[in-house]
């Protein structure tokens, strides 16, 4: 005899295919039994197996749901502390990057013979754009103290005689310093005693 498949079952007249979920109607099969009280007790056991399977296994894939809410958020949070690290690593790249760029600015002043204080005036990203910088603030700038002054001059300057006290009363009168003034009335009267 050919074996009937589970469609050829289920298409058979008269032959009606329970889901696995629904609940038997345990009056029914027990009226139709010879000892009712058996086969009645018998379903209500296995009627109880079949829930308590159901629960253990909505309790199972519960577990393994918050397990895997728990593994998400764990993933969530590598995740975010991948990105932050990678700011940060960013930054430390950007402020890397503004030290050798400064550096090479001081580097340069210093070749030059810029004075420390304008080497962060110098622009520029690159030696080569920075020592052009350098070399178009020199030419503005013209020769430097401490350079050698121009031909001509030979660097001998002729002193200012100090002015007389008279003259620097009547300038600090005329700028409003009292003190100053009075200062140098005591001092042209201690000079005119001696």
């Amino acid at each position: 005899m050919p074996e009937e498949t589970a469609s050829e079952v289920a298409e058979a007249p008269g032959v009606e295919e329970t889901p696995i979920n629904a609940e038997v109607d345990v009056e029914e099969i027990a009226a139709q039994a010879d000892k009712p009280d058996a086969v009645l007790v018998a379903i209500k056991r296995e009627q109880e197996k079949r829930r308590k399977m159901a629960a253990e296994r909505d309790e199972a894939l519960a577990k393994v749901k918050e397990y895997e809410d728990a593994q998400k958020s764990e993933a969530e949070k590598r995740e975010e502390a991948l990105a932050e690290s990678q700011k940060e690593l960013e930054a430390l790249r950007n402020q890397n990057r503004q030290l050798e760029v400064r550096q090479l600015r001081a580097t340069v002043a210093a070749e030059k013979n810029l004075p420390p204080k304008l080497a962060d005036r110098l622009t520029g990203e690159t030696v080569e754009e920075i020592q052009a910088d350098a070399d178009a603030l020199l030419e503005d700038l013209g020769p430097l103290s401490g350079e050698t002054p121009p031909p001509g001059d030979g660097g001998a300057r002729t002193p200012v005689p100090p002015k007389d006290l008279n003259e620097q009363i009547r300038e600090a009168e005329q700028a409003g310093d009292i003190r100053k003034a009075m200062d140098l009335k005591a001092q042209k009267i201690v000079a005119s005693r001696s």
